[in-house]
């Protein structure tokens, strides 16, 4: 059974499965519920899409950003990124790494057993490393 709405505006027919398609019967159901709550209380949509505008920015400010623990490859001068190990039971080694770096142009990787200070440190030491490299002519 196919169902029509017609917009009374523009007196054209859309066809309600081809307009949700693209949507799950529980998210058609959770978005009539939040159209019945609008309603009851007064609301509009033009309402609704401001506060998640507000709220959205607001979370994007309020938390903090990730910081990723970067170093420059001694391969080719790409970034190589800190993935830890051995922090839970999906993820044991079977020694006593504590992460890997992963360069992500040519996947070279450096296994590291330095605790996460130490860690910190090399990463200063790296990109002046890398830097000279590159004014010296080698490019990666």
């Amino acid at each position: 059974m196919v169902v029509r709405y017609v917009m009374p505006a523009k007196g054209k027919v859309f066809m309600m499965e081809k307009l949700l398609q693209a949507f799950s019967y529980g998210q058609v159901q959770d978005c009539i519920t939040l159209l019945n709550s609008l309603l009851r209380h007064g609301k509009t949509v033009a309402d609704l899409r401001a506060y998640a505008s507000r709220r959205r920015d607001s979370r994007r400010s309020d938390r903090p950003r990730a910081r990723v623990a970067r170093k420059t490859c001694p391969a080719c001068c790409g970034q190589m990124i800190f993935a830890p190990v051995n922090t839970g039971p999906r993820d044991q080694t079977g020694d006593g790494s504590t992460g890997v770096w992963i360069c992500s142009r040519c996947r070279h990787e450096e296994w590291s057993m330095k605790p996460i200070h130490e860690i910190v440190r090399e990463l200063a030491s790296s990109a002046a490393t890398c830097a000279a490299a590159k004014k010296g002519g080698r490019n990666g």
